[in-house]
């Protein structure tokens, strides 16, 4: 963990699933199960056909659930003191906005820039992403990940735990001009 007080940080908020921010709204993160992994509280398979797109979603759905709590199995027992990757509130630089706005790009976002007032751990998503891998790869990937290697500087993330606030909440214009920066200008999904 380091410091990043000088830093400006974004956070992607999915308004399709959550309710817009505000400024000077205080989030806190740590304590409930967050959005992206909370899915697996709440998620009840209803029935299962033989469509393969189905079968693949379904695939993909319980790939993120072994990936996501073999990830919670290393940072318990290695590194128990950085922020939950099943907890945390996930925030980004202006240098890595624009790959996790690509991301989003099928869902209504709103793009805040926050203050950091808890735990902020910045690692690599590269390590943990991709198609479904032995366990053993993920566990090897997971320590990398924890230890806070860098591979691919474009897919940068930073967890968070404890309170977190809302200082700004940019527009498109704003949005554009920070993704034009990175050599990609993203267009219509936000609000």
């Amino acid at each position: 963990m380091g410091n990043f007080e000088k830093t400006k940080l974004y956070h992607i908020r999915n308004t399709n699933a959550n309710s817009k921010l505000v400024i000077g709204q205080l989030l806190h993160a740590g304590q409930e199960y967050n959005p992206f992994y909370g899915v697996y509280e709440k998620k009840e398979i209803e029935k299962i056909t033989m469509d393969p797109n189905y079968l693949l979603g379904l695939t993909t759905y319980y790939w993120h659930f072994a990936r996501e709590s073999t990830l919670e199995e290393v940072r318990r027992e290695h590194f128990p003191s950085l922020p939950s990757r099943q907890k945390c509130l996930y925030v980004t630089s202006p240098e890595n906005l624009n790959y996790w706005l690509e991301t989003f790009k099928h869902t209504e976002c709103q793009v805040v820039e926050v203050q950091i007032m808890g735990k902020l751990f910045k690692c690599d998503a590269s390590l943990i992403e991709g198609n479904p891998k032995a366990l053993s790869r993920v566990r090897n990937n997971a320590m990398r990940y924890w230890k806070g290697e860098i591979v691919n500087k474009e897919k940068v993330e930073y967890l968070v735990e404890g309170e977190v606030k809302v200082v700004h909440i940019l527009n498109k214009k704003e949005i554009n001009s920070i993704t034009k920066k990175s050599g990609r200008v993203m267009t219509g999904f936000w609000q």
